[in-house]
């Protein structure tokens, strides 16, 4: 294929980093929360404390990540600093063989994040295009010769040991089954908006 013939406009966006230097303390901590969980619909469970990153054991974590949504929304996506991205909930996941994640977004928030703290890299988060922004002219399923960016209905990222992931939360995900006989452990996050946004002149104003 001729890649000069090719121009990608309104690309979905992620943001992968890493890896933290993750320490005993912060592992121990995440493993100690599965001690009071809940089942989700994938039958994986999650911490049923959902504001983990404010652990103080966390601290040096939420550090980093806060790092990272700075270097994402501010140097990346080029948003006003006047525009703020706070954390708000966090929880941990936990899947162990035979366990998943069904497919879902994030709501009442704008970045979502996963820090993958354990787990085998065969046990990948898989992303899913929106119908409404199918390729060729609507929701047709086509033969695909050879699967890319352009054409795919999803795509995988790969579970990296104490690596980190940002999309947006509106973009559906979800994890197959843990294929694998080791546990599968993440930390979920979302974010809010604190401070300034749109235009005066544009009536687009939101002081929040």
């Amino acid at each position: 294929m001729n890649q000069s013939k090719i121009q990608v406009i309104f690309p979905e966006h992620f943001y992968v980093d890493g890896p933290y230097p993750l320490v005993k303390a912060e592992k121990d901590y995440a493993l100690s929360l599965k001690n009071n969980t809940y089942t989700n619909y994938g039958g994986n469970t999650t911490s049923v404390n959902s504001y983990v990153l404010e652990n103080e054991t966390f601290k040096p974590l939420k550090n980093y990540i806060e790092k990272c949504i700075d270097e994402y929304a501010y140097d990346i996506m080029k948003i006003s600093r006047d525009t703020k991205f706070e954390i708000t909930q966090s929880w941990i996941n936990y899947n162990n063989s035979g366990q998943g994640h069904h497919n879902h977004k994030h709501s009442n928030s704008v970045i979502s994040g996963v820090f993958f703290i354990d787990g085998n890299e065969d046990n990948p988060i898989t992303f899913h295009r929106d119908d409404s922004r199918a390729f060729f002219g609507g929701n047709f399923e086509y033969n695909i010769e050879e699967y890319n960016i352009l054409n795919s209905r999803t795509w995988v990222m790969p579970n990296k040991k104490n690596h980190l992931l940002l999309f947006p939360s509106t973009i559906s995900h979800s994890v197959n089954s843990n294929n694998t006989n080791k546990e599968r452990i993440s930390l979920s996050f979302n974010t809010f908006i604190k401070g300034n946004i749109g235009e005066v002149k544009r009536l687009t104003e939101l002081k929040i």
